[in-house]
Protein backbone atom coordinates (compact mmCIF):
# COMPACT_ATOMS: atom_id res chain seq x y z
CA UNK A 1 0.00 0.00 0.00
CA UNK A 2 1.36 3.42 -0.93
CA UNK A 3 1.57 5.98 1.88
CA UNK A 4 2.29 9.02 -0.27
CA UNK A 5 4.13 10.40 -3.25
CA UNK A 6 6.40 13.30 -4.04
CA UNK A 7 9.81 14.29 -5.38
CA UNK A 8 13.10 12.61 -4.41
CA UNK A 9 16.58 14.07 -4.93
CA UNK A 10 18.97 11.41 -6.19
CA UNK A 11 22.42 10.79 -7.64
CA UNK A 12 22.74 8.58 -10.72
CA UNK A 13 25.95 6.85 -11.77
CA UNK A 14 26.56 7.29 -15.51
CA UNK A 15 29.98 6.51 -17.04
CA UNK A 16 31.64 6.26 -13.59
CA UNK A 17 30.38 9.72 -12.56
CA UNK A 18 27.64 10.56 -10.06
CA UNK A 19 25.18 13.16 -11.38
CA UNK A 20 22.52 14.90 -9.30
CA UNK A 21 18.92 14.67 -10.49
CA UNK A 22 15.43 14.44 -9.05
CA UNK A 23 12.60 11.99 -9.62
CA UNK A 24 9.05 13.34 -9.60
CA UNK A 25 5.83 11.53 -8.67
CA UNK A 26 7.70 8.92 -6.63
CA UNK A 27 5.42 6.63 -4.60
CA UNK A 28 6.43 5.71 -1.04
CA UNK A 29 5.61 2.02 -0.45
CA UNK A 30 7.51 0.77 2.64
CA UNK A 31 6.27 -2.84 2.30
CA UNK A 32 8.25 -3.38 -0.92
CA UNK A 33 11.81 -4.53 -0.22
CA UNK A 34 13.22 -3.18 -3.53
CA UNK A 35 12.77 0.14 -5.29
CA UNK A 36 11.01 -0.17 -8.65
CA UNK A 37 11.56 2.20 -11.57
CA UNK A 38 8.80 2.65 -14.17
CA UNK A 39 10.10 2.70 -17.74
CA UNK A 40 6.67 3.63 -19.15
CA UNK A 41 6.49 6.74 -16.93
CA UNK A 42 10.00 7.70 -18.05
CA UNK A 43 9.07 7.27 -21.74
CA UNK A 44 6.11 9.64 -21.22
CA UNK A 45 8.62 12.31 -20.18
CA UNK A 46 10.55 12.16 -23.46
CA UNK A 47 13.21 9.56 -22.70
CA UNK A 48 14.22 6.78 -25.09
CA UNK A 49 14.79 3.24 -23.76
CA UNK A 50 17.44 0.96 -25.31
CA UNK A 51 18.42 -2.54 -24.27
CA UNK A 52 21.13 -4.98 -25.17
CA UNK A 53 21.87 -8.46 -23.87
CA UNK A 54 23.38 -7.34 -20.54
CA UNK A 55 22.41 -3.69 -20.03
CA UNK A 56 19.81 -1.00 -20.60
CA UNK A 57 20.08 2.74 -21.17
CA UNK A 58 17.74 5.69 -20.89
CA UNK A 59 18.58 8.48 -23.33
CA UNK A 60 17.34 12.03 -23.71
CA UNK A 61 18.56 14.44 -26.38
CA UNK A 62 20.96 11.74 -27.62
CA UNK A 63 22.78 11.60 -24.27
CA UNK A 64 22.80 8.61 -21.90
CA UNK A 65 21.10 9.72 -18.68
CA UNK A 66 20.83 6.37 -16.89
CA UNK A 67 22.35 2.91 -17.28
CA UNK A 68 21.30 -0.41 -15.80
CA UNK A 69 22.88 -3.86 -15.67
CA UNK A 70 20.82 -7.03 -16.17
CA UNK A 71 20.62 -9.21 -13.06
CA UNK A 72 20.29 -12.99 -12.74
CA UNK A 73 16.52 -12.63 -12.35
CA UNK A 74 16.11 -10.73 -15.63
CA UNK A 75 15.60 -7.32 -14.03
CA UNK A 76 17.83 -4.32 -14.59
CA UNK A 77 19.69 -2.90 -11.58
CA UNK A 78 20.29 0.84 -11.63
CA UNK A 79 22.99 2.64 -9.67
CA UNK A 80 20.94 5.31 -7.89
CA UNK A 81 21.32 6.68 -4.40
CA UNK A 82 18.96 8.97 -2.54
CA UNK A 83 20.28 12.32 -1.35
CA UNK A 84 19.10 13.12 2.14
CA UNK A 85 19.02 16.69 3.44
CA UNK A 86 22.08 17.71 5.44
CA UNK A 87 20.11 19.87 7.88
CA UNK A 88 17.95 18.17 10.49
CA UNK A 89 16.71 21.27 12.30
CA UNK A 90 14.62 23.66 10.24
CA UNK A 91 14.45 26.40 12.85
CA UNK A 92 16.70 26.40 15.88
CA UNK A 93 15.49 29.65 17.45
CA UNK A 94 13.15 28.29 20.12
CA UNK A 95 12.42 29.04 23.73
CA UNK A 96 14.24 27.35 26.57
CA UNK A 97 10.91 25.94 27.76
CA UNK A 98 10.29 24.23 24.41
CA UNK A 99 13.76 22.64 24.45
CA UNK A 100 13.19 21.61 28.10
CA UNK A 101 10.02 19.77 27.00
CA UNK A 102 11.68 18.26 23.89
CA UNK A 103 14.51 16.87 26.01
CA UNK A 104 12.14 15.02 28.37
CA UNK A 105 11.98 17.74 31.04
CA UNK A 106 15.70 17.75 31.79
CA UNK A 107 17.04 20.29 34.25
CA UNK A 108 17.01 23.68 32.50
CA UNK A 109 20.68 24.27 33.37
CA UNK A 110 21.53 21.07 31.47
CA UNK A 111 19.32 22.17 28.58
CA UNK A 112 21.22 25.48 28.40
CA UNK A 113 24.52 23.56 28.31
CA UNK A 114 23.25 21.35 25.47
CA UNK A 115 22.05 24.37 23.48
CA UNK A 116 25.40 26.09 23.98
CA UNK A 117 27.36 22.92 23.07
CA UNK A 118 25.49 22.44 19.77
CA UNK A 119 25.40 26.19 19.05
CA UNK A 120 21.62 26.35 18.96
CA UNK A 121 20.19 29.80 19.48
CA UNK A 122 17.43 29.80 22.02
CA UNK A 123 15.79 32.17 24.46
CA UNK A 124 17.92 31.60 27.58
CA UNK A 125 15.41 33.22 29.95
CA UNK A 126 14.25 30.83 32.66
CA UNK A 127 11.03 32.61 33.57
CA UNK A 128 8.49 29.88 32.89
CA UNK A 129 7.53 27.26 35.44
CA UNK A 130 6.92 23.90 33.80
CA UNK A 131 3.45 22.53 34.61
CA UNK A 132 4.50 18.97 33.74
CA UNK A 133 7.43 19.11 36.16
CA UNK A 134 5.16 20.52 38.90
CA UNK A 135 2.71 17.65 38.44
CA UNK A 136 5.52 15.12 38.39
CA UNK A 137 7.04 16.40 41.62
CA UNK A 138 3.78 16.35 43.56
CA UNK A 139 3.42 13.68 46.19
CA UNK A 140 0.70 12.61 48.59
CA UNK A 141 0.74 11.23 52.07
CA UNK A 142 0.53 7.46 52.34
CA UNK A 143 -2.79 5.90 53.20
CA UNK A 144 -3.09 5.03 56.87
CA UNK A 145 -2.95 1.47 58.11
CA UNK A 146 -6.15 -0.29 59.13
CA UNK A 147 -6.60 -2.77 61.88
CA UNK A 148 -9.06 -4.80 59.81
CA UNK A 149 -8.03 -6.20 56.43
CA UNK A 150 -10.47 -6.34 53.55
CA UNK A 151 -11.69 -9.88 53.02
CA UNK A 152 -13.51 -9.56 49.69
CA UNK A 153 -12.64 -7.72 46.48
CA UNK A 154 -14.16 -4.22 46.37
CA UNK A 155 -14.66 -4.00 50.15
CA UNK A 156 -11.97 -1.35 50.49
CA UNK A 157 -11.25 1.16 47.72
CA UNK A 158 -8.59 3.91 47.90
CA UNK A 159 -9.29 6.92 45.66
CA UNK A 160 -7.28 10.07 44.99
CA UNK A 161 -9.99 12.77 45.06
CA UNK A 162 -7.63 15.74 44.67
CA UNK A 163 -7.69 17.18 41.14
CA UNK A 164 -5.25 19.43 39.28
CA UNK A 165 -4.01 22.44 41.26
CA UNK A 166 -2.96 25.86 40.10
Amino acid sequence: MAYGHGTVNIEIKVNSKWEKHHLTEVWYVPDISKNLFSISQTLKRGFKFQTSKDECSLLRDGRVRLKGVRTVHGLYALEIRVLYPKVCVASADQSLQLWHERLCHRNKAHVKDILRKYQIKGDAKDSQICDGCCYGKQSHRPFGTRKQRATTPGELINIDVCGPMQ
